[in-house]
């Protein structure tokens, strides 16, 4: 199926990815895939699955422009997503780890928020818009 045949649904990915996509040569190919299975919630079967893990690995960007991953651990439970949209993590990101500080994290920026607004077991992420 290529993307032609599901217009109704957005391509997940920005125009940077799909600028690689085009270079490599698989744009139709994995744009067409992504469209079938990236989600902009959360299936019960995720929803069951995250509160079974004992860490998560999250991204985030600086504001400028540095990328940075983060693994966030606890016992299981940790991680609960209460309906399909919202992800709760009970968890801070490791010592010395930029997310923690919330520097040099922009602000605005969901890591900032986290890293000075919330407690260990208060942060929330959610999908919803």
């Amino acid at each position: 199926m290529s993307n032609r045949d599901r217009p109704e649904v957005p391509s997940p990915f920005h125009r940077g990815e799909l600028a690689i996509q085009e270079r490599v040569g698989v744009r139709e190919r994995i744009d067409a895939q992504g469209r079938r299975f990236i989600r902009p919630y959360l299936t019960e079967q995720h929803r069951q699955f995250y509160p079974q893990l004992p860490f998560v690995v999250v991204g985030s960007v600086s504001d400028t422009a540095q990328i940075w991953a983060s693994i966030l651990v606890g016992k299981p439970g940790f991680l609960s997503a209460p309906d399909e949209r919202t992800l709760r993590v009970g968890a801070t990101p490791l010592f010395g780890d930029p997310l923690r500080s919330g520097r040099p994290w922009a602000k605005g920026h969901p890591s900032a928020y986290w890293a000075s607004n919330c407690t260990p077991a208060a942060a929330i992420a959610s999908t919803a818009p």
